[in-house]
Protein backbone atom coordinates (compact mmCIF):
# COMPACT_ATOMS: atom_id res chain seq x y z
CA UNK A 1 0.00 0.00 0.00
CA UNK A 2 1.28 3.45 -0.92
CA UNK A 3 1.16 5.86 1.99
CA UNK A 4 0.45 9.58 2.10
CA UNK A 5 3.37 11.95 1.51
CA UNK A 6 3.30 14.48 4.38
CA UNK A 7 5.40 16.97 2.40
CA UNK A 8 2.73 16.91 -0.35
CA UNK A 9 0.05 17.47 2.30
CA UNK A 10 2.05 20.43 3.64
CA UNK A 11 2.41 21.90 0.14
CA UNK A 12 -1.33 21.56 -0.52
CA UNK A 13 -2.10 23.29 2.81
CA UNK A 14 0.26 26.16 1.96
CA UNK A 15 -1.43 26.69 -1.41
CA UNK A 16 -4.93 26.55 0.06
CA UNK A 17 -4.15 28.92 2.95
CA UNK A 18 -2.11 31.33 0.81
CA UNK A 19 -1.15 34.44 2.80
CA UNK A 20 -2.69 32.93 5.95
CA UNK A 21 -0.16 30.09 6.04
CA UNK A 22 1.22 29.72 9.58
CA UNK A 23 4.87 29.36 10.54
CA UNK A 24 6.65 26.13 9.61
CA UNK A 25 6.79 24.79 13.20
CA UNK A 26 3.06 25.37 13.72
CA UNK A 27 2.25 23.86 10.33
CA UNK A 28 4.33 20.75 11.12
CA UNK A 29 2.69 20.29 14.52
CA UNK A 30 -0.78 20.64 13.01
CA UNK A 31 -0.02 18.18 10.20
CA UNK A 32 1.27 15.71 12.81
CA UNK A 33 -1.83 16.28 14.96
CA UNK A 34 -4.22 15.60 12.08
CA UNK A 35 -2.16 12.58 11.04
CA UNK A 36 -2.56 11.12 14.50
CA UNK A 37 -6.28 11.92 14.48
CA UNK A 38 -6.77 10.04 11.19
CA UNK A 39 -4.71 7.06 12.36
CA UNK A 40 -6.63 6.81 15.62
CA UNK A 41 -10.07 7.37 14.12
CA UNK A 42 -9.55 4.83 11.33
CA UNK A 43 -7.60 2.42 13.56
CA UNK A 44 -4.81 2.09 10.99
CA UNK A 45 -1.01 2.24 11.12
CA UNK A 46 -0.45 4.15 7.87
CA UNK A 47 -2.53 6.68 5.98
CA UNK A 48 -3.20 5.53 2.40
CA UNK A 49 -2.20 7.80 -0.48
CA UNK A 50 -5.86 8.11 -1.49
CA UNK A 51 -6.50 10.23 1.64
CA UNK A 52 -3.93 12.90 0.69
CA UNK A 53 -6.50 15.61 -0.07
CA UNK A 54 -8.75 14.64 2.83
CA UNK A 55 -5.70 14.92 5.10
CA UNK A 56 -4.78 18.35 3.68
CA UNK A 57 -8.37 19.61 3.91
CA UNK A 58 -8.58 18.55 7.57
CA UNK A 59 -5.42 20.57 8.31
CA UNK A 60 -6.82 23.61 6.48
CA UNK A 61 -10.15 23.25 8.31
CA UNK A 62 -8.41 23.17 11.69
CA UNK A 63 -6.45 26.35 10.91
CA UNK A 64 -9.56 28.14 9.68
CA UNK A 65 -11.60 26.99 12.68
CA UNK A 66 -8.95 28.19 15.14
CA UNK A 67 -8.63 31.50 13.28
CA UNK A 68 -12.40 32.08 13.37
CA UNK A 69 -12.52 31.11 17.06
CA UNK A 70 -9.82 33.64 17.91
CA UNK A 71 -11.62 36.36 15.92
CA UNK A 72 -14.93 35.55 17.62
CA UNK A 73 -13.51 35.67 21.15
CA UNK A 74 -11.43 38.85 20.90
CA UNK A 75 -12.65 42.40 20.54
CA UNK A 76 -10.59 45.36 19.38
CA UNK A 77 -10.73 48.30 21.79
CA UNK A 78 -8.80 51.38 20.67
CA UNK A 79 -6.18 49.29 18.90
CA UNK A 80 -5.85 46.74 21.70
CA UNK A 81 -7.31 43.26 21.82
CA UNK A 82 -9.01 41.94 24.91
CA UNK A 83 -11.00 38.86 25.74
CA UNK A 84 -14.68 39.19 24.92
CA UNK A 85 -17.14 38.44 27.68
CA UNK A 86 -19.61 35.69 26.83
CA UNK A 87 -23.08 37.01 26.01
CA UNK A 88 -25.15 35.06 28.53
CA UNK A 89 -28.38 36.28 30.08
CA UNK A 90 -28.50 34.90 33.64
CA UNK A 91 -31.35 37.10 34.91
CA UNK A 92 -34.12 34.59 34.15
CA UNK A 93 -32.46 31.49 35.68
CA UNK A 94 -34.35 30.29 38.77
CA UNK A 95 -32.75 26.90 39.23
CA UNK A 96 -30.51 24.36 37.57
CA UNK A 97 -31.48 20.69 37.53
CA UNK A 98 -28.60 18.25 37.60
CA UNK A 99 -28.96 14.63 36.51
CA UNK A 100 -29.04 11.95 39.22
Amino acid sequence: MKTVDKSLVTDIVKVKLGADTPSEPLLKITVDEIEQTILNYCNINEIPKELTYTFANMVVDLFRYEDEFIKATTVSVEGEEEEAEPDVNTHNINSIRLPD
